[in-house]
């Protein structure tokens, strides 16, 4: 099994398939795309099936796999946890490249079903509210009676006693061909990265900061970004509330996966005809968002400019100064992978993934680049580390002397 590090870095996950001759792969779409852009086919020809679960697959990821991978299969599965995570499964070979990547069809001893609010089938094309049975559901939530019998519900399509359906909360429908095709959430639960998230809890949490009138959260995906958590805010009169606070008060109360990436301070909610929120007005995150650091510190030489340029890219912000903390500015694992991969394209050198953990600053990761640079520059010319510091001494001691 891999390591942790080989989880968070792509390329040294693609060394480990390359160097044990891997033939069978399982990973988040996300991490997956990650994982072809550094790696590309030739570390990853040994490979014979790969396959993503656990959030959305991309148009773009089938793609990019068939075009470097072609011999390799791809599967796309779905299923919740509650039916121990895998209830159907879909061959990616037979996608026609048009619309959403099906979730496929039943596993072998699990059955689906696509119904209304009757409980009963809808046809072909209409969406229905997904159930799932089989032998691979759970029987419950522990010490949990209630939300227990809310979600697992007597099964109205078997003779077998006992025989429940677990009502899963997603939407589908089914395609001409029999292949279910996923379309979203009845509520407002959204899964990013893996992880289920109740934007409604974040929001609670938020609006219990004492400067803060009131506090929404949303899932945006603009153009060809990834889903982040964005949360808006304002303040009550005459307070304000800084990034790096606000961050340190929702991780007391809140895991990190459920963190927003980026935050807007708005003097007013836009409001549509009705008086009600207008969440498709909400401003995307830029230059509105709260700053991690009240002291914008701008690039000071060539390289941090390129840096900030990088940054910019990858998170998609308007403005980076040095001090700026990666992760406040909505950085998390799979960006920053990212921006490895586009540090080594700018500088034709970069740094490991864990480096760039401990130095999260435009400033930090300048300064380990220019630390590396001079160490590969004395290892070409045959100099290590301990010749260099004999040679600074000496010179030092020359330098006394004169004095």
């Amino acid at each position: 099994m891999p390591g942790e590090d080989s989880h968070r870095d792509p390329s040294l996950l693609a060394q480990l398939i390359a160097s044990h001759h891997i033939s069978h792969l399982l990973a988040l779409p996300s991490f997956y795309s990650l994982l072809l852009e550094p790696a590309g086919e030739q570390r990853l020809d040994s490979l014979r099936v790969a396959i993503v679960a656990g959030e959305a697959c991309p148009v773009e990821l089938v793609r990019r796999h068939d075009e470097l991978l072609p011999e390799t299969r791809l599967f796309n599965e779905y299923g919740p946890t509650e039916a121990t995570v895998w209830s159907s499964v879909y061959n990616c070979r037979s996608y026609q490249k048009e619309g959403r990547v099906p979730i496929g069809r039943p596993i072998a001893n699990t059955q689906t079903y696509l119904l209304d609010s009757e409980l009963q089938p809808v046809p072909v094309g209409v969406r229905g509210e997904l159930y799932i049975a089989g032998t691979g559901l759970t029987h419950g939530y522990i010490r949990r009676a209630g939300i227990t019998a809310e979600r697992f519900i007597p099964n109205p399509f078997s003779n077998q006693k006992g025989a429940r359906l677990y009502k899963t909360g997603d939407t589908a429908r089914y395609l001409p061909g029999g292949d279910i095709d996923f379309l979203g959430r009845i509520d407002d639960q959204v899964k990013i990265r893996g992880y289920r998230i109740e934007p409604g809890e974040i929001e609670a949490a938020l609006n219990e900061h004492a400067a803060i009138e009131e506090g929404v959260v949303v899932v945006r995906q603009d153009e060809d970004e990834d889903k982040r958590l964005v949360g808006y805010v304002v303040c009550k009169p005459g307070q304000q509330v800084g990034l790096s606070e606000l961050r340190a008060f929702l991780k007391t109360r809140l895991p990190d996966y459920m963190l927003p990436s980026a935050f807007v301070l708005l003097d007013e909610w836009p409001l549509n005809q009705n008086g009600k929120l207008n969440r498709r007005a909400l401003p995307r995150p830029g230059s509105a968002g709260l700053r991690p650091q009240e002291t914008f510190v701008p690039p000071r030489n060539e390289t941090e400019r390129l840096i900030t340029t990088i940054w910019q890219e990858v998170l998609k912000v308007e403005s980076v100064g040095i001090d700026d903390n990666f992760f406040d500015l909505g950085g998390h694992s799979l960006l920053i992978v990212r921006m490895q991969s586009r540090l080594q394209e700018v500088f034709g050198t970069s740094l490991p993934l864990l480096e760039l953990f401990r130095h999260p600053t435009v400033r930090g990761i300048a300064r380990r680049l220019t630390e590396g640079q001079i160490e590969d520059a004395a290892a070409a010319r045959g100099e290590d580390r301990a010749r260099m510091r004999q040679k600074l001494a000496k010179r030092q001691k020359q330098l006394k002397q004169t004095l």
